[in-house]
């Protein structure tokens, strides 16, 4: 089933996965649209079915950097993993353009 809202875009950073106050690791970002974001993954812990928080690595900056939001995988392949957004909505929106704000 595809689950992309809209196009996404190609966009290189880091990126750490947290799930129940435990750091999973940090990933490499391939691309991210309002429906979801792609990562270069290879960690069998990033199962389909699961649900993280995403934050981008680096200076923490804002209140949506460190809280960070929520994706649910969606997809697993030897490329990486695709994760779709949870809890779409303005707010959620107007957060994921303020952390990718801070990225750009």
């Amino acid at each position: 089933m595809e689950h992309r809202i809209g196009r996404r875009i190609a966009l290189t950073k880091q990126v750490d996965l947290w799930k129940g106050g435990q750091h999973y690791g940090c990933y490499q970002l391939v691309n991210i649209g309002r429906g979801g974001l792609f990562l270069d993954c290879d960690d069998q812990r990033v199962a389909e079915g699961k649900i993280f928080t995403i934050r981008f690595s680096g200076p923490k900056n804002s209140e949506t950097q460190s809280g960070g939001l929520k994706a649910m995988v969606v997809h697993c392949s030897n490329g990486g993993a695709g994760l779709m957004w949870v809890g779409l909505n303005e707010s959620f929106y107007a957060d994921l353009g303020s952390m990718l704000s801070s990225v750009a």
